[in-house]
């Protein structure tokens, strides 16, 4: 897993600001030390959008790698229904309900939430030959698993594509958690909050997604 320094996700952050136009899908509502929680999937979009919205979720099909799997009424709340988790998603906005004419939004990750830490496996297959498994830390606390188990499946699913700059940009994280150790207060003092584990977890994720979504394996 490799970690990339923030003002290089700054950098992207802009560029892929540039790729969707400002269409940014987000979580919403998770609560990353609650076991047996869930997520929902918001999004912020430009006034200009076509009024059929949907959620879709990445998945290796025959015919499209993305399928289409909850319907927003109207673009107020820009909320989705809950939805499984251990998933890539991404909204997309339609001229109508059957149209292929849709823009896409930015991809988010929706962790898994098993009802206790038993649920996280000790090792995640990472898929390719030259890649060994994932170990998961069991004695971390549940955010701390589920971290973890998170960051592996996300490296899974991108070894699973053959060029993995095809896949959307992700949304861009709005905070450095990291910033939070360090010493000097000034710097501290830029952040609004405490980090939430969510936010944690999405910068550590954007990194490695980014990372190889621009590189390729």
């Amino acid at each position: 897993m490799r970690l990339i320094p923030f003002y290089f996700l700054c950098l992207v952050s802009a560029v892929v600001a540039a790729e969707t136009g400002g269409f940014y899908a987000t979580l919403d509502g998770c609560n990353m030390s609650e076991a047996g929680g869930e997520c929902r999937i918001s999004w912020t979009a430009p006034a200009k959008l076509p009024s059929n919205i949907f959620v879709e979720r990445f998945e290796r099909l025959e015919t499209s790698d993305w399928h289409r799997v909850a319907a927003a009424a109207s673009k107020t709340p820009r909320r989705s229904e809950p939805v499984p988790g251990g998933q890539l998603y991404r909204v997309v906005a339609c001229s109508a309900p059957e149209s292929k004419d849709c823009v896409a939004s930015t991809a988010i990750w929706a962790p898994a939430f098993p009802p206790d830490v038993s649920g996280f496996p000790e090792t995640v297959a990472l898929g390719g030959k030259d890649n060994p498994d994932g170990g998961v830390s069991k004695g971390l606390s549940y955010a701390g698993q589920q971290q973890q188990h998170s960051v592996y499946l996300v490296e899974r699913l991108v070894n699973s594509i053959a060029d993995p700059r095809r896949l959307p940009p992700m949304t861009p994280p709005l905070v450095d958690p990291f910033k939070f150790r360090d010493p000097d207060l000034a710097a501290r003092a830029l952040m609004s909050h405490d980090p939430t584990e969510a936010e944690i977890m999405h910068f550590v994720i954007y990194g490695q997604y980014e990372g190889r979504r621009r590189h390729g394996h």
